[in-house]
């Protein structure tokens, strides 16, 4: 009688757990038949549960009662397995299966009313070699229609389970294996029960055996699926990688072609602008060398004139194509307190000759601050005061209008004009290089895309707020500060006093700039010329003073850079007085002596009175070997 409870509890228990199991299990719509199979392992474990009276020491009644609960819970049992088989086939119950469930379930309803399918007449059923005496209760008629309808509901899941298993389907060896064991366990235990045959009832532990038998198949496909899961996720995860590495390479392909590209329109923009003042330089020069020896002097002042003005116009090009480099290089760190006014007042100062006859109003706060760079801000003003200024040409009453104010932590400075403001088809593109409304030789459309540069490196911005037939405003942005203590310096005066009598010495590895800067210069200076910094040095050995040096600064011995590191052993005053050129730095250890070296750095093209101007700021004793210059 123990070992009979033991069992029952047992498989109770067993069954409890692979309900709950299945149940948590249920919530992945990859497995729908789990939340069936849930209720199939619930139904045996009730089954065996109240089934467990049989070998009890209770009272006849108890044990009708238990016996009458078990059988409900028989019943459910088959219509669980009925919903498992279907949603293991994905298919809703035919309509055989449904009256199958309707009969099941009000069978057991009603075999909750005491007496309709159990008696309580109790009849004990011994197994004396296992020593085990179970008490029976007797069917009524209605009981015995039960019990043949289980066997009827039984055969019909087998045949179900049968043709599952002849189209294929491999799981379904376990289940019919069930189905065939239950219905022999069946037959045993009604021949057991009949005293025909001396053995344990044993349909609640098979019972609990086909659903742990299927659980088991459950657990299996889980572990498998995960394993075909796990390799179909590492298949996965190296085809993301092949793609990914495929879809980099395209990237790269896609940015260096948009480089190309970008390269290619600069290219072409820059040949575009230079090439036709070139060409004026060049048939000039032409003109001039097979001019007749009669030919005027009125003439040829005109055509020399002509040529500097169109290489003034080169001059511009590269320099605007340089402040564009030099935007990108300004670090936020050098930014420092500046006074909007005064930087007006230059940038005013700077395009008097563009803007000629035209008014000009300015509205801004002598104590507007901003964080920024004086140059760069400048620089920004006067491309967008020209801009105006040109808008403006053969315009009635054209004026123009530059404001500033502060909003929040920001302050702007915009500049307006009455004009016939921008193309709308150009909008979009106002700030590329080389977009211009302007006609052929007024402008190279560099200005904006230089000016937007030069605001981001100030950790600003520039915008076009407004255009239309009434004219165009453009507003530039800053972070504000507290006024600046010191006003800015007055500009230099842009003609420098004649510093003569002192000793320059032009470094340059190209002949020719040396010759055209020591010839020109020689008006000045005493010049000594050398085409690289070991020359430099032998100039230095044999020249009792050097005052001052015209550095350039890339050259294939180091340049710049060597000579400043060498020059002191023999001068220390050198280094300090040592004036960078440069056509414009294009390695980045160039770029950054550069950089730190902007007070005393000439850039290519520059003039006679530009190299004056900064001699006399790093030789302060200029002065005293001022004498008259050389006709």
């Amino acid at each position: 009688m123990v070992l009979a409870g033991v069992v029952g509890a047992a498989g109770a228990a067993v069954g409890l757990l692979l309900a709950a199991f299945s149940l948590g299990m249920a919530r992945s719509q990859a497995w729908p038949e789990r939340r069936p199979f849930a209720m199939v392992a619930a139904t045996a474990a009730g089954y065996c549960a109240f089934d467990l009276v049989l070998v009890l020491d209770v009272s006849a009644s108890t044990v009708a009662a238990g016996v009458q609960v078990a059988l409900v819970f028989g019943l459910l049992h088959g219509v669980a397995w009925l919903h498992y088989l279907a949603a293991a086939e994905r298919r809703p119950l035919d309509r055989t299966e449904r009256w199958l469930r309707v009969t099941a379930v009000a069978i057991a309803l009603l075999g909750l009313v005491p007496g309709w399918l159990i008696t309580r007449e109790i009849v004990p059923i011994e197994i004396d070699w296992l020593g085990v005496t179970y008490w029976t209760p007797q069917p009524t008629s209605a009981g015995l229609a039960a019990y043949g309808f289980c066997a009827i509901a039984l055969s019909v899941v087998g045949v179900r389970v049968w043709r599952r298993r002849s189209l294929g389907d491999w799981r379904a060896q376990v289940p019919l294996a069930g189905v065939v064991a239950l219905g022999a366990l069946a037959v045993n235990d009604t021949l057991s029960s009949a005293g025909l045959l001396s053995m344990p009832l044993l349909l609640d532990s098979g019972a609990m055996v086909v659903v742990v038998a299927t659980g088991i198949l459950h657990q299996w496909r889980f572990g498998h699926e995960v394993r075909v899961l796990e390799l179909s996720s590492a298949g996965l995860e190296r085809e993301v990688a092949r793609r990914s590495q495929e879809l980099l390479e395209a990237q790269a392909e896609l940015a260096r072609t948009e480089r190309l590209a970008s390269v290619g329109r600069l290219a072409s923009g820059v040949a575009h602008e230079i090439n036709n003042p070139l060409l004026v330089v060049m048939h000039v020069l032409e003109r001039l060398q097979q001019a007749e020896p009669g030919s005027s002097d009125v003439t040829r002042s005109a055509s020399v004139e002509t040529a500097h003005s169109a290489a003034r116009r080169i001059a511009r090009i590269a320099r605007q194509l340089l402040d564009a480099g030099r935007a990108t290089a300004t670090e936020p760190s050098r930014l420092g307190p500046i006074l909007v006014a005064p930087v007006v007042g230059q940038a005013l100062l700077a395009t008097r000759d563009a803007v000629g006859e035209i008014p000009v109003a300015v509205t801004v706060d002598g104590d507007l601050a901003v964080a920024g760079d004086a140059g760069l801000l400048e620089q920004v003003l006067i491309n967008l005061i020209t801009n105006a200024a040109h808008a403006l040409e053969d315009w009635p009453d054209g004026r123009i209008d530059i404001r500033a104010d502060r909003e929040g932590t920001r302050v702007w400075v915009s500049v307006a004009d009455n004009g016939p403001g921008i193309d709308e088809t150009i909008h979009d593109r106002l700030f590329e290089p080389f977009v211009t409304t302007k006609p052929v030789g007024k402008g190279s459309g560099l200005g904006l895309a230089v000016s937007v540069g030069l605001m981001r490196s100030q950790n600003g911005s520039l915008r076009l707020v407004a255009t239309s037939s009434e004219g165009t405003e453009l507003r530039l942005e800053l972070e504000g500060v507290p006024p600046a203590p010191v006003p800015l310096d007055a500009p230099e005066t842009a003609a420098a006093a004649e510093v003569t009598g002192l000793c320059l010495l032009v470094i340059d590895d190209e002949r020719d700039v040396r010759d055209v800067l020591g010839s020109r210069l020689a008006r000045y200076f005493e010049v000594e010329t050398a085409g690289s910094v070991a020359e430099a040095m032998a100039v230095l050995g044999r020249r009792p003073r050097v005052d001052v040096a015209l550095c350039d600064l890339m050259m294939p011995d180091g340049g710049a850079r060597t000579w400043l590191e060498v020059c002191g052993e023999v001068d220390m005053r050198l280094p300090e007085r040592t004036l960078l050129m440069t056509g414009g730095p294009t390695t980045p250890e160039a770029a950054a002596l550069a950089e730190t070296n902007q007070e005393r750095l000439l850039i290519k093209p520059f003039s006679a009175d530009d190299i004056l101007e900064m001699v006399r700021r790093v030789v302060p004793d200029a002065a005293r070997h001022r004498k008259a210059p050389r006709r």
